[in-house]
């Protein structure tokens, strides 16, 4: 079962969705969110999939960056994935 992409499609949606609304055209915010996603892939595969590291490197204290990982944690990011990867295996059990 691949459920992989269709995540990574779903954040990239999330991603345009909200910067359309900040006033990107949906083309160019697409464009955007998917170089980001494929650059940060690079990243980690050269700090050999820290996952930490790589957010410690492009986070600075109290920046832009830093409140948007917080708003993240405060939504629920991890607990939503932990949800969807239980639905996948239990489905996968039966």
């Amino acid at each position: 079962m691949r459920v992989g992409p269709a995540y990574q499609a779903l954040l990239v949606e999330a991603q345009v969705d909200a910067a359309v609304r900040h006033g990107l055209s949906p083309v160019l915010a697409g464009q955007l969110v998917v170089e980001t996603m494929a650059g940060t892939a690079e990243l980690l595969k050269a700090r050999d999939y820290d996952t930490l590291a790589v957010r410690r490197e492009v986070t600075s204290p109290g920046g832009t960056t830093a409140r948007g990982l917080a708003a993240l944690e405060r939504a629920g990011v991890r607990v939503a994935f932990h949800d969807a990867i239980d639905a996948v295996a239990a489905w996968s059990a039966k």
